[in-house]
């Protein structure tokens, strides 16, 4: 099957870490069979042309062609010509499948041009975001504009990255169109056993961003070096908040003691959870979280906050969820999950994982719903 891809978000050389689960969602629709383009649509001003985006330039990223485009607010003449563009390349796949809420916005007017005036393409539509789940926790502005959701009734079918996102999502869309199909999750081939030697060694994945709170982090492996306890943090991720964070680690002489990598590939997160013994992340937004779940199939545990939307992975097996991301609240999390899964073997922690979603899982679900997609198209 033909399958044009259509998203907001996706890696490329102006940012090679960005949205690698769409990245990933794309592998599994090629391990189904299916002849994938991407059409990456930038959402900014015309600063996007520094970093490569043209409305001409196509190309090819990690095995998967991939055309990118940019609409600017500040420049009508181009969105229109882009909408055009939008339109003539819709004649070209037997499925659209659109992955983020405003990849929705950005190509349902040249769609239902389409369905008016020529052939009418089955559309998928995926969702990753968190603001579909929680609006509030995104912006004020956002839970105004959050009855904005109901453009979710124009895809023939929904997929939802989690239950309650999925939830979330129904009251807006056609009745039974929803679904989950999860994140594919990297796991390691035959993870090895976790230490917990001296020093107890931690890991996080994520962007050094406000909404990961990079500080409880630090101020938690500083609680647990009051109490005796050697511990080392591994950041794996860049942000906005990394100087201010390495500055508050001068602060604290735990320079030694956290360190930030900055970005990696996504091939190479894998080599950081490895060398860990438990995960730590006290993120405050998430829909799937993707990063614990890799370390979980990593065979280690993790340790994060009880979030909105959580739970389709996590089990006491697994995981401990803290209430509040206090230093104290975290670092006792931590004393716990060493020895709740010191003996624990990293094969079985992880064997969930690699059951329910591998690349081969992911693509059989969205195979499943491409059918569903065709029927009703």
């Amino acid at each position: 099957m033909k399958v044009l891809v259509i998203t907001t978000w996706f890696p490329g050389d102006h940012n090679p870490s960005e949205a690698p689960f769409n990245l990933d969602h794309v592998r599994a629709l090629q391990h189904a069979g299916h002849t994938v383009r991407v059409l990456h649509i930038r959402l900014s001003n015309d600063r996007s042309r520094e970093v490569g985006f043209d409305q001409a330039r196509s190309a090819v990223w990690q095995g998967v062609p991939v055309r990118r485009m940019f609409l600017s607010p500040y420049r009508p003449f181009s969105a229109m010509l882009n909408q055009l563009t939008l339109f003539r390349e819709m004649a070209w796949p037997d499925l659209i499948h659109t992955m983020a809420f405003s990849s929705i916005l950005a190509v349902m007017v040249p769609w239902l041009a389409r369905c008016t005036t020529a052939r009418e393409p089955a559309w998928v539509h995926t969702e990753h975001w968190t603001g579909a789940l929680d609006p509030a926790s995104v912006s004020p502005l956002w839970k105004s504009l959050s009855w904005l959701r109901r453009v979710y009734v124009l895809p023939h079918q929904v997929t939802g990255v989690g239950k309650a996102l999925v939830e979330a999502i129904r009251p807006f869309a056609r009745p039974g169109a929803v679904t989950v199909v999860p994140c594919v999750v990297r796991c390691v081939e035959g993870p090895s056993e976790p230490r917990f030697g001296s020093p107890v060694k931690l890991v996080a994945v994520g962007a050094v961003a406000q909404r990961k709170r990079p500080f409880a982090a630090i101020d938690t492996i500083e609680w647990l070096h009051e109490r005796g306890l050697a511990a080392q943090l591994t950041w794996v991720g860049d942000g906005p908040l990394r100087l201010a964070c390495q500055k508050r680690l001068g602060e604290k002489g735990l320079e030694h003691s956290v360190r930030f990598v900055g970005a990696v590939q996504p091939d190479q997160v894998p080599m950081y959870l490895q060398a860990a013994d438990l995960f730590l992340l006290p993120s405050s937004h998430e829909t799937f979280f993707a990063s614990a779940a890799e370390a979980i199939g990593a065979g280690r545990g993790v340790v994060i906050c009880r979030l909105p939307g959580l739970g389709d992975f996590l089990t006491e097996e697994n995981s401990i969820l803290v209430e509040d991301a206090s230093a104290e609240t975290l670092g006792t999390a931590v004393l716990e999950a060493s020895s709740r899964f010191r003996n624990v073997e990293a094969k079985h922690m992880a064997s969930s994982i690699r059951q329910n979603y591998s690349i081969e899982a992911v693509s059989a679900q969205f195979s499943s719903v491409y059918r569903a997609a065709l029927a009703r198209a």
